[in-house]
């Protein structure tokens, strides 16, 4: 294996100086440099009110191949539920998360007739 030499150490660093270097330049990047993530919200359309949760409705985000979420409402019935392009999907009822602990939802891909545990 070769040999590490360093110009500005003279000599391989031990753990503790490249440590503290590598310390060092993170504490001088910018808040600009850091990517800051965003906080992951909910379509509008798959959020369930109070009246309709109680009457058996679930929000639905549809994952297409292109990584684009759509949300929808739909009404849970027997374990099924119709989609607005017409085609039926079921459940047992262990792929229901909750989001925020308010809105019930299901991850559902279009290629699947079911949706995905989470």
């Amino acid at each position: 294996m070769e040999d590490y030499y360093d110009p500005v150490f003279g000599k391989e660093p031990s753990m503790k100086e490249k440590v503290d270097s590598i310390f060092s330049k993170l504490n001088t990047l910018d808040e600009k440099q850091i990517k800051k993530l965003k906080k992951l919200k909910i379509p509008r359309r798959a959020k369930v009110s109070k009246s309709r949760l109680k009457k058996g409705w679930c929000g639905v985000l549809f994952v297409s191949p292109n990584k684009v979420i759509k949300g929808e409402k739909v009404k849970l019935v027997g374990g099924t539920y119709d989609t607005k392009d017409g085609n039926y999907h079921y459940t047992d009822g262990h792929e229901i998360v909750w989001w925020e602990g308010k809105y019930p939802l299901l991850w559902q891909r279009y290629d699947k007739t079911n949706p995905s545990s989470v």
